[in-house]
């Protein structure tokens, strides 16, 4: 099996505005090329930012998060060793510590920072998949393989553990409980996508058009057709349908609430917005490599000022920190 292990990416934002725009510049450009993949020109912005402020915890965090994926593992490990100084409670930072001591081969070290994170977010799955890593290892696979089992007990339909469970039960030659976590395995993925196959709805629409014969519309006089300045008005192309709503979103803004690559995550942000009286929305971007992200926005506004009005309602109201203005319609 591939091993992948998870990195946190969960705190790319700016928790006080109160900061010099030259700040707020860097630190936002950081942000977007991080996002984009463009790890090097992230790393020159957020050290930009620390030339001028070099006390931000979620400054040298996200650099951290950008070394580590330029595989600079022991400047990353300096950037999240500085961030836990100035904030020691910061959530995730003992987690990517994990992950940049397994990646420089360290594993106890890597075990020793995702037991940290684990006493203080003991219900998260893939805390104990990076750790079952680092004790298959060191050949501990009894230890690997109970990591594996919480992580399972939290999330059933976890695949990588799952397959991985079942490479550890055979390098046990445990054979007969491999076959069964393989089979569990397959089961979970076969399922994905068959469900992505289905579509009821579809199906149900085109029963509807089977058995319903088709009605053709009476033609109108070319008489009244010249009275009806609609009849004869041609539906507009996609493209220009895009380029008006790009032009009325043309020098507005939003405010960026999340920035998430997983879309039920995104949507669940989106109804809370809308259960507290946001009007909300999500804007889908296509990274590189592939990689889709679902941004939520709030609002529109004239101004950059009258978004950050609403940052402060945000804040205020749903105690909401990581909420940034943004041009609208963009990334």
């Amino acid at each position: 099996m591939k091993k992948i292990i998870f990195l946190i990416f969960l705190t790319i934002f700016i928790c006080n505005f109160a900061f010099a725009q030259s700040k707020v510049d860097f630190f936002e450009a950081g942000v977007e090329f991080l996002m984009l993949e463009k790890y090097q020109e992230a790393v020159d912005n957020f050290t930009r930012f620390i030339e001028i402020d070099p006390n931000n915890a979620y400054v040298y965090k996200n650099r951290g998060i950008a070394l580590m994926k330029l595989k600079e593992y022991g400047s990353a490990i300096k950037d999240f060793e500085k961030t836990k100084a100035i904030a020691p409670h910061l959530s995730g930072i003992h987690s990517n510590l994990g992950v940049a001591w397994y990646c420089k081969k360290e594993y106890e070290k890597a075990i020793e920072n995702y037991s940290t994170e684990l006493n203080r977010t003991p219900k998260e799955s893939f805390l104990f998949f990076n750790r079952a890593l680092c004790y298959a290892e060191l050949d501990q696979n009894e230890k690997a393989l109970e990591d594996l089992s919480q992580a399972l007990e939290l999330k059933p339909d976890f695949h990588l553990a799952l397959c991985f469970k079942g490479d550890l039960l055979m390098k046990l030659k445990r054979s007969g409980e491999a076959r069964k976590s393989y089979e569990e395995a397959v089961v979970v993925t076969h399922a994905k996508e068959k469900i992505k196959q289905l579509n009821p709805a579809k199906s149900r629409a085109e029963k509807t058009r089977e058995s319903v014969p088709e009605v053709k519309k009476k033609e109108r006089p070319e008489a009244e057709k010249k009275k009806d300045p609609e009849a004869n008005r041609k539906p507009r192309k996609e493209p220009e349908m895009r380029k008006i709503a790009e032009g009325k979103l043309k020098g507005k803004f939003s405010v960026q609430v999340g920035a998430f690559q997983n879309k039920n995550n995104a949507q669940k942000t989106k109804e809370k917005l809308v259960r507290n009286g946001y009007d909300s929305r999500i804007l889908i971007l296509e990274g590189s490599k592939g990689k889709t992200w679902y941004l939520v926005r709030v609002g529109l506004f004239s101004k950059s000022k009258e978004a950050k009005e609403l940052i402060l309602s945000l804040k205020e109201k749903m105690k909401i920190k990581n909420a940034i203005p943004r041009p609208a319609g963009k990334f």
